[in-house]
C-alpha cells in the first residue's frame, strides 16, 4: 500500500511539474507575439503606448529582458531620464549578464550626467565579452558588446569583421548588426559603405525609419536632395523620429530657414522636452540672430542632464564657424574640451577653427594628435 502511494505521489508531482513547464512555455509563446506589437509601437513613435504595453507584460509576468530594454528606451526617447534610471537600476539586479542592457544602461547613466556609473556599465560588458566565445552570443548581443569596444578604444575594423559582419552573417535579418555598420562607417565617412549597409536593411525591412534616416546621413555631404527623400521617408514611417527630425532642422538652419527649423525643433521638444541637441540648435538660432541671452538660456537647457555633455558645445560651435564665426566657433570648442578633454570632434573643429583664424602653428599642432589618435 504504503509503494502504491509513493509512487502515486511521485506520479502526481511529475504530473504537476510538466504542467508548470507547459503553461512556462504557453505563457512565454505569447508574450513572444505581444512583445512584436509593442516593438512596431517603438518604431513608428507611438513611444507612450510602448511604454504602457512593455509596463503591462512585466506586470503580467514577462521576464525576458527584452521586455525591460524596450520599456526604458521608449522613456529615454520622451525624456524620462530620471524615471529611465530608477527602472534600470531594478533591471540590473535581475539581468546582471545582459549585454544589451549593459550598454542601454551605459547610454541611461552617461545621459543623467552619472560618468562612473555609465563606465562601469562598460567595463562590466568587458568582462562578461572577454568570458565567452564570440560564437555562441547571439547577434544582438554582438552588436552591443562590438558598440561597447568601440566606446572602450577598440580597433573599429576589427569591430565591424568580429562583430558587427559576424552578427549579420548569423542572422541576416538582425537590423540592429546592419545599422551599427552603417553609423561606423559614417563616423570614418566612409558614405559609400554606410548606404550600402542601409540598404541592406531596406531591402529585407523597407518600413525602417532608422534605416531611412542613417541613409539620409549618409548623402549629407553629397547629395542633398537624396538626402531630403530619405528624410522624407523616415518621417513618414515614424513621424516622431527625433534624429531625423534634427537633421532636417539642421538642414533649414543652413538655409537659414529659421521660422521652419523653429518648428521642426518644437515637434522634437514634444516628443522629448529635455533633447539636447533641439536645444543646442535653438541656442544656435538665438546666437545667429543676436540673442545671446536666450542663447545662453537654451544652451543650460540642453545641459540640464548631462551638465558636461561636450556634445552641446562642439555642435553649438560647429554651426557657428560654418556661418564664418570662427571665433565664437573656438570659444565653444575650449569649452567642449573643458568637459572631456579627449572628445576628438571638438578637437578637430577646433584646429580647423585655429586654422581659419590664422593661427596655424597651434592648429597644425592640434591637428596631428587629432592624427595621432585616429589616423
Amino acid at each position: 500500500m504504503y509503494a502504491s502511494s509513493g509512487r502515486s505521489s511521485s506520479a502526481s508531482l511529475l504530473a504537476c511539474a510538466l504542467c508548470i513547464c507547459a503553461s512556462a512555455t504557453l505563457c512565454e509563446s505569447a508574450f513572444a507575439a505581444e512583445i512584436e506589437v509593442s516593438r512596431e509601437q517603438f518604431k513608428t513613435g507611438r513611444y507612450a503606448e510602448c511604454l504602457k504595453s512593455t509596463r503591462q507584460a512585466i506586470e503580467n509576468g514577462a521576464y525576458a529582458a527584452d521586455w525591460r530594454i524596450l520599456m526604458i528606451e521608449s522613456l529615454m526617447e520622451m525624456g524620462q531620464y530620471d524615471q529611465a534610471v530608477r527602472d534600470m537600476d531594478a533591471a540590473l539586479g535581475d539581468y546582471r549578464w545582459s549585454i544589451r542592457l549593459l550598454k542601454l544602461g551605459h547610454n541611461v547613466y552617461k545621459r543623467n550626467g552619472d560618468p562612473d556609473r555609465a563606465a562601469e556599465m562598460l567595463t562590466r560588458i568587458f568582462r562578461i565579452g572577454t568570458g565567452r566565445d564570440v560564437r555562441f552570443i547571439n547577434a544582438e548581443d554582438l552588436v552591443a558588446l562590438g558598440d561597447s569596444l568601440l566606446l572602450l578604444g577598440g580597433e573599429p575594423k576589427l569591430v565591424l569583421d568580429e562583430f558587427y559582419n559576424r552578427a549579420a552573417k548569423s542572422d541576416p535579418n538582425c537590423v540592429d548588426a546592419y545599422l551599427a555598420a552603417g553609423n561606423l562607417a559614417l563616423t570614418k565617412q566612409d558614405y559609400e559603405l554606410a548606404a550600402n549597409k542601409y540598404r541592406e536593411v531596406l531591402k529585407r525591412f523597407p518600413t525602417d525609419a532608422d534605416a531611412h534616416y542613417g541613409l539620409a546621413k549618409a548623402f549629407l555631404s553629397s547629395d542633398r536632395g537624396a538626402m531630403i527623400q530619405s528624410l522624407d521617408a523616415a518621417l513618414h514611417f515614424n513621424p516622431r523620429h527625433t534624429a531625423a527630425l534634427i537633421l532636417l532642422a539642421e538642414h533649414q538652419i543652413d538655409c537659414e530657414e529659421y521660422k521652419a527649423a523653429a518648428e521642426l525643433l518644437d515637434r522634437v521638444i514634444a516628443v522629448n522636452p529635455w533633447h539636447e541637441q533641439a536645444w543646442a540648435y535653438r541656442a544656435v538660432m538665438a546666437y545667429l540672430e543676436g540673442d545671446p541671452k536666450t542663447g545662453d538660456v537654451n544652451r543650460t537647457c540642453a545641459l540640464t542632464y548631462w551638465p558636461k555633455n561636450p556634445q552641446v558645445d562642439h555642435l553649438i560651435g560647429r554651426k557657428l564657424s560654418q556661418k564664418y564665426r570662427f571665433a565664437e566657433g573656438e570659444a565653444c570648442q575650449r569649452r567642449a574640451l573643458e568637459f572631456d578633454p579627449e572628445y576628438l570632434p571638438a578637437k578637430i573643429q577646433l584646429a580647423q577653427d585655429l586654422l581659419r583664424l590664422g593661427r596655424e602653428d597651434e592648429g597644425w599642432t592640434l591637428a596631428d594628435q587629432v592624427h595621432s589618435k585616429d589616423a
